[in-house]
């Protein structure tokens, strides 16, 4: 627990890991106009417990998802998922705001090219 995060350890007395379900949320969006927003890339919902462990309310959770056309794999190390969201997100956000382009748009943009470039 983190004294800042969750001073008196309130939260992690009403919430404790037991009742927690990792999810971290993969995709893309762009405010097309005000009020409009535009899914563009990605469905998936990466599950995990807190602790590391395949439980069976991760896996029902999965199938549910799946069934309703979303993209929700079980992952013993839900905190790599985390990681990896993050560095993306380190990487990614900032050419997006320098630009203002989505990600595909500077991907594919002949004026981002030279960022491109190992």
């Amino acid at each position: 627990m983190v004294e800042r995060v969750d001073p008196g350890g309130q939260l992690w007395r009403l919430l404790p890991p037991s009742q927690a379900l990792g999810c971290v949320i993969f995709h893309a969006a762009e405010v097309t106009e005000p009020g409009i927003i535009d899914h563009t890339y990605s469905m998936r919902f990466s599950l995990g417990e807190p602790d590391g462990s395949r439980s069976a309310r991760a896996e029902v959770l999965s199938q549910l998802l799946s069934k309703a056309g979303l993209k929700a794999p079980v992952y013993s190390n839900i905190r790599d998922e985390l990681w990896f969201k993050l560095w993306g997100n380190l990487a990614f956000n900032p050419l997006s705001a320098l630009t203002g382009m989505t990600v595909t748009g500077w991907h594919t943009s002949l004026i981002c090219a030279p960022l491109r470039k190992p």
